[in-house]
């Protein structure tokens, strides 16, 4: 757990613009704009004045993901960005996500919830003691079970029918 900051959600995602601020640290109208473009992306502009330590759990994992979008960074690297979320938030992330991989972003996922992971996912390794056991698309690892049952104690599946948030399922 990271200590929470004593401070708005605006000030929290306008850190996200030091990288690109130079030493003036002053930011523009552009940062601005680029920081409210932020907090409407991860669902979070209406508590832009909210301090970061009367949220939610899964409000904060979205200002944190405000913040991470106004830098503008080429490659993104997620640690459980689902954590907190319920699954309408879970939807918007996956969404969210999307849109950044649509604009050229690379994004790297770490996620221990095995349907979140396959369906955010273009490629998917599985890791087992430190190591890589399986590497490849959503439905090639899917259909990988004997490997999935050793690292993990479960497989996945994916469903026939269209229209489910999580078209991969959990077999035990």
């Amino acid at each position: 757990h990271l200590t929470i900051p004593e401070m708005s959600v605006e000030t929290l995602v306008n850190h996200g613009r030091f990288c690109r601020m130079g030493f003036s640290r002053t930011l523009t109208d552009h940062d601005r704009k680029i920081v409210t473009n932020a907090m409407v992306a991860a669902e979070v502009e209406h508590l832009r004045d909210k301090q970061i330590s009367s949220l939610s759990g899964g409000e904060r994992q979205r200002a944190y993901l405000a913040m991470t979008i106004a830098q503008e960074s080429p490659m993104m690297l997620f640690d459980e960005p689902d954590t907190y979320m319920d699954i309408t938030h879970k939807k918007a992330l996956l969404t969210s996500l999307q849109n950044l991989k649509h604009q050229g972003r690379g994004i790297v996922l770490s996620c221990h919830d095995l349907p979140f992971a396959f369906l955010a996912a273009d490629r998917v390794l599985v890791m087992h003691n430190g190591r890589i056991v399986a590497d490849g698309s959503p439905d090639e690892v899917s259909s990988m079970e004997d490997v999935l049952y050793r690292a993990m104690g479960a497989g996945m599946r994916k469903t026939g029918e269209q229209g489910f948030l999580y078209p991969y399922m959990i077999s035990l």
